[in-house]
Formats: structure tokens, C-alpha cells, sequence
């Protein structure tokens, strides 16, 4: 019974000698309620850690989602993982720094950013759901291949006030009223990530 309870240390060795009781010494799961970091050397840990958590690993990335009117451009080479996180009751394909200061309060420079991306249909463009804050990936081409000319940032998406726009072009919407909304080609949004939560990440030397 020994070795059994060393190798299984969660059995409760009263009902293992007596069938009273709950099996396990505790019949509520640990549960995840506060996100956690980990550094990439640290993904064994961290894949232990989400496993027993039931809970998926969320990579943050340096991808340039600027939360400004003019964008930055998406270079491969800055879409690098700094660590993963584990996050508790939230769906997300990846977390993105905010840069910039257009959607502020709402997301402060700053803010690590939890995304899922959004597929829509461009030929339904009103099936979306205005309101909400968007990343958008923007191409400023009309070359669809051209993937280096694709700039992403956070804005809240709009319908056009105007009915002849209406189908073509949404409105992108700060929370900061220092920046004027603007117009958006629907048929050259690249993709859409909709926000599913944010982080405020400090960090200390």
C-alpha cells in the first residue's frame, strides 16, 4: 500500500484501506485562476503545468499590432515568441503586445493582448460583430501576394455611416478621442483577430 500511495500520492489512504470516503484526497481539481508566464527554457515545465490545468499554452509573440492610426509593417523577422503563457477560461491563438496609444484605456501601451483569429466572409460584411476591438492585418497593396506590405493594428470596427460604403468599407474607431476614425477597404484586409481578453505586463530589471 505504501509503494501504491508514493506512486500515487493523490489517493486518499482511507478509502484505499476502508472504501470511505473520497477516493482522492481532494475531489476539486487545482484550477488555474490567474495567467502564468513561462520563458521558453522553462517549456517543460510549462507543458506539465498546462496539462495538469487543463488548460492550452498561448505563445506571445513581438508581432507589431500598433494601437495608432498609421500601423506598422508585419516583417517575418519580428514574429518571434518572447514566452507562452497559460491562461485561465480563455480561447486564444496567440498574445500581442499593444504599441501605441490610440486604444487607451481600454488597452494601454503595453498590454499583452489575447487574440483568436476572426474568419469572416468579405462578401458578408455585415455579419460581423461592430462594436468589438479587432486586430487587423491591412494590405496597402492591391496585390494580394505582396506580403510584405501588410501593416496590423487594434481598432474597433465600425459599419460604414454611409449606404453606399457600406458593403465595401468599415470604420476603424479609437477609444482615445486624440485620433480620428478612418476607412477600411474590406477587400484588403489580409486577416482579423478578434480580442478575447488583455494582460497588463509589468516588467522589472
Amino acid at each position: 500500500m505504501n509503494k501504491l500511495l508514493q506512486t500515487y500520492p493523490d489517493l486518499n489512504h482511507v478509502w484505499l484501506l476502508t472504501g470511505e470516503g473520497s477516493m482522492l484526497n481532494s475531489d476539486t481539481p487545482e484550477q488555474l485562476t490567474e495567467p502564468r508566464e513561462f520563458s521558453l527554457d522553462q517549456w517543460d515545465e510549462a507543458r506539465a503545468f498546462a496539462d495538469r490545468m487543463g488548460v492550452d499554452l498561448v505563445p506571445l509573440y513581438t508581432e507589431p499590432f500598433q494601437a495608432g492610426n498609421k500601423g506598422n509593417s508585419i516583417i517575418t523577422a519580428w514574429n518571434e515568441v518572447e514566452s507562452v503563457w497559460a491562461l485561465p477560461d480563455i480561447k486564444a491563438d496567440e498574445l500581442i503586445i499593444v504599441r501605441g496609444d490610440s486604444m487607451e484605456p481600454t488597452l494601454p501601451e503595453g498590454t499583452a493582448v489575447a487574440v483568436k483569429q476572426y474568419h469572416f466572409y468579405p462578401d458578408e460584411p455585415l455579419s460581423i460583430p461592430f462594436g468589438e476591438i479587432f486586430g487587423i492585418e491591412l494590405r496597402t497593396s492591391d496585390d494580394p501576394t505582396d506580403s510584405d506590405s501588410v501593416q496590423a493594428f487594434f481598432k474597433r470596427i465600425r459599419k460604414h455611416p454611409d449606404t453606399d460604403k457600406h458593403l465595401t468599407h468599415w470604420i476603424a474607431h479609437s477609444d482615445n478621442p486624440r485620433y480620428e476614425d478612418f476607412e477600411i477597404r474590406i477587400d484588403r484586409i489580409a486577416r482579423l483577430w478578434r480580442v478575447r481578453a488583455s494582460i497588463t505586463i509589468q516588467r522589472y530589471n
